[in-house]
This record gives structure tokens, sequence and C-alpha cells, in this order.
């Protein structure tokens, strides 16, 4: 063996033992901050906790997030989810609804029967706002004229407000209709859309008054007109009041023309700002209340 191959022979041995280190230093000082010996063990569990950590950190965001969803062959869908949530809503919601419609419809038969102690429901949703109501009975001097004159014109048997007027058959022109409330009409009568009624703007906490005389045979809640009361007058009229903040009147209450019934409100589903839903009815015939109250 020549000398340039014993020296070959000597490197080669060598490399094998030779050790390597992972070091980490600072750029200005080239101070060690940190090191690792690389060696075949120390290699080996690097990788494995790596590995080990991906796989930990994949499964929480597979389990603990919508991802899983799109898994193809996952069992489940997302959209699904969300669905029956929406259904479950709005299967409370006509629940809700049906059981106020047959405390209605049951209120309605009683008073029909003469019994005014109806049932009242024990459902209705509370007024969680405070209204002030210390001056909602006051009258003002427009509305005393008014009610001079209509009395005025009770004692000479023209025309009545009253619900218990032996003529039953009085033309809907010559009764004198209360106006409802004070403000301006934001939504016409329109039978077409199904809208028996129309929407007043008023500011918030104004009276509701009665416009005709009559008996309370509904005074509920409903999920689409929120607080809402309905009154029977003669001559087979009905008025309805909805979307009130508050009701003062329970059923089988008699009230008279121009009486405070209720409180504007923003009440149910169905409304999107402090106004009255008024209808009027005769015969069971949605009439327009603008052709008889002058608003």
């Amino acid at each position: 063996m020549d000398i340039k191959s014993g020296f070959d022979l000597f490197n080669s041995k060598n490399a094998k033992r030779i050790k390597y280190r992972f070091v980490v230093l600072r750029d200005d000082s080239f101070k060690e901050v940190a090191s690792l010996k690389l060696t075949k063990r120390n290699i080996a569990i690097l990788g494995s906790t790596i590995f080990v950590s991906l796989i930990f950190l994949t499964a929480i965001l597979i389990i603990y997030t919508p991802l899983k969803y799109y898994i193809p062959g996952y069992q489940g869908d997302f959209g699904y989810r969300s669905k029956i949530m929406k259904l479950q809503y709005e299967t409370d919601s006509i629940e809700s609804a049906m059981y106020m419609n047959n405390i209605k419809l049951l209120n309605l038969n009683n008073v029909l029967k003469g019994d005014f102690d109806s049932t009242y429901s024990k459902k209705a949703v509370k007024l969680t706002t405070k209204v002030d109501t210390s001056n909602i009975y006051s009258i003002s001097e427009d509305e005393m004229l008014l009610r001079e004159q209509v009395l005025a014109e009770q004692k000479g048997f023209t025309k009545s407000y009253s619900s218990k007027s032996s003529n039953s058959n009085i033309p809907l022109y010559e009764l004198n209709f209360f106006p409802p409330t004070k403000g301006y009409i934001i939504s016409k009568y329109d039978a077409k859309t199904n809208h028996y009624g129309i929407d007043i703007a008023s500011p918030a906490d104004e009276p509701v008054k009665s416009c005709l005389d009559g008996t309370v045979i509904s005074s509920n809640w409903t999920l689409d007109g929120g607080y809402e009361l309905t009154i029977q007058h003669s001559n087979n009229i009905i008025s309805t009041y909805k979307h009130n903040s508050k009701i003062l009147k329970k059923v089988g209450n008699v009230v008279k023309a121009g009486d405070v019934i209720s409180i504007i409100g923003n009440s149910g589903e169905q409304t999107t700002g402090p106004h009255l839903h008024f209808e009027l009815w005769n015969n069971g015939i949605a009439i327009n209340p603008t052709d008889y109250i002058k608003f």
C-alpha cells in the first residue's frame, strides 16, 4: 500500500466518526444562542415530535371546526344543520301563532255567547320597556268639541256611536268614526296584496283610541301583529288595532268612542317602526278606513 492509499483510508474511517451540531448564532456578535447535536437519535426524535404535533393540530381542526363537513364521505352537511335550526325556529313560531289564534277564537266564541269571562293568554309576551302613561287620558280641546257634538247628535237620534243602538242598519257613512290616533298614513288599504287596513305612523307612546262604542273581544299578543286588540261595534262592525306597545283594555271591557285602549308601539314581526295597523270590518268584509274616517 502506498502513502496516498493509506491517507485516503484514514480519512474514510475518520469520516464515519465525524459528528455534526446544529447551531444558532446571533448575526451581529456570532454568539451561540442554541445548539443541537445532529445524531440519528436526535433527528428521529425531532422529526417524530413535529409529525405527531401536526397530526394532533389537524385532528383538532377537523373535530372542532366545520372543516369536517367538507371531508369526502363524512356523514353530514353543514348546510343541512343550518336548515334544521331554521326549521325548528319556524316550527316554534307557528306553534306560538296557532296557540294565540286558538285563544282569540275562544274569546270571540265566549263573547258571542255572552260570557265575558274569557280565557286570557298566559303566554303573551310581557312588556319589557316602561311606557309613560301619565298623560294618555288627557283630552285635547278639539276632541272635547267632537265629543260634545256627538253627544248632541245622540240626543237628537241622528248619528250614533253607541253599540247598544236598537237600529243596527245605520249606513256606515252616517256613523261618526273617531280617529284611532294622530299621525300620517304610510301604507294604504290594498285588498289585492292582503293588506286589509292602513298603517298610521305616529310618535312613540302616542295613545290609541276606540273608533266607536263597543266591546273588546280580543286582547292578546300574536307573532305578526304583536300586542293587538279587537273591538266589536254595532252594525256588525269590528275594528282591529295592531303593533301596540301596551294594551290597556281586557276582553269583555265596554269602551266608548275616543276612549284610550292602547299605546302606539313596534311589537310583532311585521313592523319596522312605531305605528298603528288599523282595520275595519263590516259583515265579515274588510273595508277601507279612509272612506269613513278623516286622518
